[in-house]
């Protein structure tokens, strides 16, 4: 299979782009979390229900992309190569954005709790590196270089152990099997020591949520599986029943409804929240894919444009916003009016900024 896949290339744009807006929306949701970075007085559960539905599946649908992506370029270039490229391209921007632009968004979360300090003391303290430390939205990166780093290390091993009826066209169920039971174990089990929504950040150099990783492997190491099974061609899986869909939005209603009717699970709700969660992140990546394949499976400049932009986008995206919120929750304005306007301000300012990024000597070869 060497044809562009069109439409993977566009729903990674739009999940990045789907990234802001979940990211304005938690400004403005209800019951927002304590550690978030600016807030609006007047709040709608309309923003709630949005981030936690999409916090679900985002990242997953990155993960299986990224290593859908990652065989042929594995066979293209020697594992020194093809690290050299992930380190250019992936953990040099995670190095630069966790030391630089990181602390920002922990900036506001100190000030938030009445922290008195300049930022470049802030920055140089212990209320950074053991109090509030956070990779902000470059966790991601971190994680991702890993990945690579270790199927790059151990492909043979690691290849050798995927089963060969996982994601064949005969045999699809196993796939489903693993999507939904491996995350939801992991999730479980972790989920015993860590927070649903707790981060753990060892030594200060990874930063992730312990009850998701497990689920982000699986991902990842499917979206291989896929490539290696030519999904997405005519001598392999083609995602394109619309149960998918259908799936998808059932178990979105019936993990919503458990979240909010069980906040804070405990027990056996452990159990049912972990394989509701799983399932939702499983049947929604199936379900966008069906709707991909549908309607995006096409390049135009637009497309195109956006696409090459998209990685750049992503790295400045949450900077812009929290800058572009904090000045405009302070004005007097209807929630919804006010939440337009940061995503309208953000989308452009990160689009611009993407733009500027591409373009620049040296930076452009990393993004």
């Amino acid at each position: 299979m060497k044809e562009r896949i069109y439409f993977l290339d566009n729903l990674r744009t739009l999940i990045i782009f789907l990234v802001l807006i979940f990211h304005a929306a938690v400004t403005f949701m209800a019951y927002p979390p304590e550690w978030w970075y600016v807030f609006n007085k007047d709040t709608s559960l309309l923003f709630t229900f949005t981030v936690l539905l999409c916090d679900v599946f985002m990242m997953p649908v990155l993960f299986f992309i990224s290593g859908f992506f990652t065989p042929l370029s594995l066979q293209k270039h020697p594992v020194a190569v093809f690290i050299k490229i992930k380190f250019i391209h992936i953990a040099l921007p995670w190095i630069i954005g966790t030391l630089f632009l990181a602390p920002i968004p922990s900036y506001f979360i100190y000030k938030n709790f009445g922290g008195k300090s300049a930022y470049r003391e802030f920055w140089l303290s212990a209320d950074f590196w053991q109090k509030i430390y956070s990779q902000a939205h470059f966790w991601f990166l971190g994680v991702l270089f890993v990945f690579f780093l270790l199927i790059s290390l151990f492909k043979r091993q690691i290849l050798s152990y995927l089963p060969s009826s996982i994601c064949s066209r005969r045999s699809f169920y196993p796939v489903l099997v693993i999507l939904i039971l491996f995350p939801a174990l992991g999730f479980f089990i972790l989920n015993l020591n860590y927070g649903v929504n707790e981060w753990a950040h060892p030594g200060h150099i990874l930063d992730f949520q312990p009850v998701r990783i497990v689920g982000y492997a699986v991902y990842f190491l499917v979206g291989i599986a896929a490539r290696q099974k030519n999904w997405f061609s005519s001598e392999g899986y083609m995602p394109k029943s619309w149960l998918w869909v259908v799936c998808m939005l059932i178990s979105g209603l019936l993990y919503l409804g458990f979240k909010l009717a069980v906040p804070d699970p405990a027990g056996i709700y452990k159990i049912i929240y972990a394989l509701l969660h799983s399932s939702y992140a499983c049947f929604t990546l199936f379900g966008v894919l069906v709707v991909s394949i549908r309607f995006l499976n096409f390049e135009t400049r637009i497309s195109k444009h956006f696409s090459t932009l998209s990685y750049g986008f992503y790295f400045v995206h949450l900077i812009i916003l929290i800058y572009v919120a904090d000045a405009v929750v302070k004005y007097p304005s209807s929630v919804f009016i006010k939440y337009l306007m940061v995503l309208f301000m953000s989308f452009i300012l990160s689009w611009l900024a993407s733009a500027v990024l591409k373009n620049l000597p040296l930076v452009k070869k990393v993004f």
